[in-house]
Parts: C-alpha cells; sequence; structure tokens
C-alpha cells in the first residue's frame, strides 16, 4: 500500500516498471550489445527454457558491466570487484562498499552458475519456473541501478565514463 492505493507486485508490475525502465536506460546510454541480451533472456523465460533465461539473464548484467567498466572481457566476479576500485559505491559506508558487490551483485552470477551455467554433473537440475522469473528480475534491477549510478557518476574526472554515451536522456 502506497499512499493509501493498494499495488499488486508481481511480474507484470516488475516488467512494466523494473524491466521496461532498465530497457530504456540502457537504450538512452546507447548500450546496444547489452539491451539484446535482457530480450534474449525474456524471450527464454517466456519460451520454458528456464537456465538459457537465467544464463542470459547474467550475461546480460556482464555486458552493463563491460560498457559502463569501458572494457571488453572480465568476468562477472571480476567486473563486479572492479567498480569498488572506481568508488561505484560512494555514499555507503566502507565496509558495506567492500561487501556489496559480493553480498548483493553476485546473486545473480550465483543463480547461473549453480541452476543454469557450469554443467549439471550427475543429476539433472530441474529449474521451477520462479527462479528463471527471479534471474530477468534480478538482471533488470541491478542493471537499473547500475546505470543509474554510473549516470550520477559522470562528470567526475575519475570515475567511470561509458563510451559512445550521451547526458541527454530522453525522458
Amino acid at each position: 500500500m502506497v499512499d493509501g492505493q493498494f499495488f499488486k507486485i508481481d511480474s507484470e508490475f516488475l516488467n512494466l516498471h523494473v524491466v521496461a525502465r532498465s530497457y530504456e536506460l540502457l537504450k538512452a546510454e546507447r548500450f546496444e550489445g547489452a539491451l539484446d541480451e535482457p530480450n534474449q533472456a525474456r524471450n527464454e523465460l517466456a519460451t520454458g527454457n528456464l537456465k538459457e533465461a537465467i544464463h542470459k539473464a547474467c550475461r546480460s548484467l556482464e555486458s552493463v558491466l563491460k560498457a559502463i567498466l569501458n572494457t571488453e572481457s572480465g568476468s562477472a566476479s571480476s567486473l563486479i570487484t572492479r567498480l569498488v576500485e572506481y568508488g561505484f559505491y560512494e555514499g555507503i559506508p566502507e565496509d558495506a562498499a567492500k561487501a556489496f558487490g559480493d553480498q548483493v551483485l553476485m546473486a545473480l552470477p550465483f543463480l547461473r552458475n549453480r541452476l543454469a551455467g557450469h554443467g549439471q554433473g550427475t543429476k539433472v537440475i530441474d529449474v521451477p519456473e520462479v527462479y528463471g522469473e527471479l534471474a530477468v528480475h534480478l538482471a533488470a534491477a541491478f542493471i537499473l541501478f547500475i546505470v543509474q549510478r554510473s549516470i550520477q557518476l559522470k562528470g567526475k574526472p575519475d570515475d567511470i565514463e561509458s563510451e559512445g554515451s550521451s547526458d541527454d536522456i530522453p525522458f
């Protein structure tokens, strides 16, 4: 309930408010490579290919991190670690900033690694749909956070700058 109104927080709400907003920001910042992968993750989710949805959701996060950090390589873990070096978590306590990547942003790579990305071993892993939805929604939320934060940091001379981005956001 917000301001006397009830809101149902479900997949439709998340799609309208988080997924769509992250898409808009990626488009506005001209992150074409990163823009394609969240769409692929949502398509895989819609067709019931849950492991691929999880895998592509994580790839979309990695692509955004690469765009923000202006690099062509790195694992999710190494890219998330690099955010600390750029002062990405400025404004929160130092101990929280150091742990933020591992404790928060690594949730999506954890899902990929454990449910979809590194082989199943001796038993088939059946992934319930709710985990595919979680991965797609986490990717959108993380992308929204990361892109918004990078926009805030633009203009600081030693901070993150994305190649080919624009300061004019059309909304």
